[in-house]
């Protein structure tokens, strides 16, 4: 096993599954797999444990993940995108997305600016924008913006595709390695500004109002409910907690001196911290925060102190108190 076999593997199937449903519309195809749909039935679990492999050498290794990034001959975010884009069953489709978490977890401004613009890419216009190499889809008969709002709402079918794609979200709205004052925001300034306000409110708004207020609360699995509710929960406090307030409220910063008001109010406006605050007045989102710090008290005593219990409790609260003190602020805003 090595990376080679990997790599020329995935890059096969990639082009497979997408051959099937070249006559499709080129949205992403995510719909329920077919046992037809890949040449062997344990092709799909075989090409999970090669992402789920890859995943875990980038978590633990700064040199794995500079491998796959600076690969000269093989893409591979381009490259599980186009696979993603193809009928592959949910737990393929959550492999890839953990992949990608684990390859971008201490990435540079570059790096996560790239891939918020492929990612927007492929979820507005599907495989034809990633390359013309695969599926020579006919033309979509519906806007970038529809695409995008029905490549969400596929993803939300299935638990573990949108609890991995919320990791994945919340890991590129984290600061960078190398993130400065000039480049405040955690996407591109023109992210899907071809096709809708440029921004990331789209995923915002998938987060917190589909799965976060609704999804959650119909999962049947009590493990699941308190795996995705962090998940969640992780999401909300990362886009309140790297709100750089004193960008709004101080102008001592020499960019600032020079009179551009229009960058602090573009920056205070298109942070996550603006959509989440708005969303922190839904009473949908409310409830659901609430009924996260509801823990039976005689039980809270014998928990560790990294259950999943409790860290979810500490990051409700830390979204508590963090709304309370930014309310202001958003509020002026």
């Amino acid at each position: 096993m090595n990376y080679a076999q990997m790599f020329a593997e995935l890059e096969l199937y990639a082009s497979k599954v997408n051959e099937r449903s070249s006559s499709a519309q080129s949205v992403p195809n995510l719909r329920k797999v077919l046992p037809t749909d890949m040449n062997e039935l344990e092709s799909p679990v075989m090409l999970s444990c090669y992402l789920r492999l890859i995943s875990h050498m980038c978590r633990q290794s700064l040199e794995a993940r500079r491998f796959i990034l600076d690969h000269p001959s093989f893409n591979l975010v381009q490259t599980v995108l186009i696979l993603c884009s193809g009928p592959v069953p949910s737990y393929l489709r959550a492999s890839i997305f953990s992949t990608l978490e684990s390859i971008f977890v201490a990435r540079s401004t570059a790096e996560g600016y790239w891939l918020w613009s492929i990612l927007d890419q492929w979820a507005a216009n599907g495989v034809s924008a990633l390359t013309s190499n695969h599926a020579k889809s006919p033309p979509s008969m519906i806007s970038p913006t529809q695409s995008l709002r029905q490549t969400l709402e596929a993803i939300a079918t299935s638990f573990d595709q949108y609890s991995a794609f919320t990791v994945l979200l919340r890991t590129l709205i984290a600061p960078s390695v190398d993130q400065s004052l000039q480049n405040p925001l955690p996407f591109p300034d023109d992210l899907g500004a071809t096709y809708r306000m440029p921004g990331i409110e789209p995923y915002v708004d998938f987060v917190c109002s589909t799965l976060f207020a609704k999804k959650l609360h119909d999962l049947p699995d009590e493990a699941q409910i308190k795996v995705f509710r962090f998940n969640c929960l992780d999401f909300i406090a990362t886009s309140l907690e790297t709100f750089r307030e004193s960008l709004v409220t101080t102008a001592n910063q020499s960019r600032l001196m020079n009179g551009t008001d229009a960058f602090v109010a573009d920056y205070a406006q298109r942070h996550p911290f603006s959509r989440v605050m708005e969303w922190l007045f839904n009473d949908e989102v409310v409830r659901s925060l609430t009924s996260a710090m509801h823990l039976q008290s005689d039980g809270i005593g014998s928990l560790p102190p990294d259950s999943i219990e409790i860290i979810s409790l500490q990051r409700c609260l830390d979204i508590f108190n963090m709304a309370f003190d930014l309310q202001p602020t958003y509020l002026e805003i």
